[in-house]
């Protein structure tokens, strides 16, 4: 079991999912529920999907967290300090951001009106994808059970002149909001509700 633990990058002895502690003779009434979303994503035109899982976790009445101070999930504070970045800065990344959709065409006239492009390529009949950028990439994906549920930002260093163009086309923000920093943002809602967020530094006075 201790092996197995390592392997699963767990420290070794008791101790649940996240480290929390597991105690078998505590009730169902003494649990929590939580939930977990995790994004899946990578290289070539797989899309990015964010699937919730629930899990329980069992612990004695007070909970407390004093447990968290040391190792966690096999990572020790001074480790996890060492760098913001999940990639190393020698690893080529390629982002793809996905919206699932239900009408191919009507996906495809929208978004092409927004970017004011044709898409980048077609990688097969239920998916297109641009690329907003040097390895930065968006694209759209028949998934009717999944469409609507999507949500994006991406900022710019000029979001006026972006916003001036895509009105051009004929498309408006369903959203404008200043944040309490100055930082704006404006969000567009394709056919199927997914929001495609476009963020600013703020003004200068």
């Amino acid at each position: 079991m201790c092996c197995r633990r390592t392997q699963m990058g767990l420290p070794p002895g008791g101790g649940g999912l996240f480290g929390l502690p597991t105690d078998e003779k505590t009730s169902r009434n003494e649990s929590s529920q939580g939930l977990v979303e995790l994004s899946t994503i990578s290289h070539g035109c797989t899309p990015l999907f964010v699937r919730k899982y629930r899990f329980t976790w069992y612990h004695p009445i007070p909970r407390t967290f004093d447990h968290l101070k040391g190792p966690f999930l096999g990572y020790n504070e001074v480790e996890m300090a060492k760098t913001n970045k999940v990639f190393s800065d020698k690893l080529t990344v390629d982002l793809f951001a996905g919206f699932p959709v239900k009408d191919y065409s009507a996906s495809l006239a929208w978004y092409e009106r927004l970017l004011g492009c044709l898409a980048a390529f077609f990688p097969n009949d239920i998916e297109a994808v641009w690329e907003l950028a040097e390895q930065r990439y968006i694209f759209i994906k028949v998934l009717p059970e999944h469409a609507g549920h999507a949500f994006n930002l991406v900022f710019l260093s000029d979001l006026d002149s972006f916003i001036a163009q895509v009105t051009e086309r004929g498309l408006q923000p369903t959203k404008r909001e200043t944040l309490s920093n100055g930082v704006r943002r404006v969000i567009y809602n394709d056919p199927d509700g997914n929001e495609v967020g476009f963020g600013g530094a703020p003004l200068k006075s």
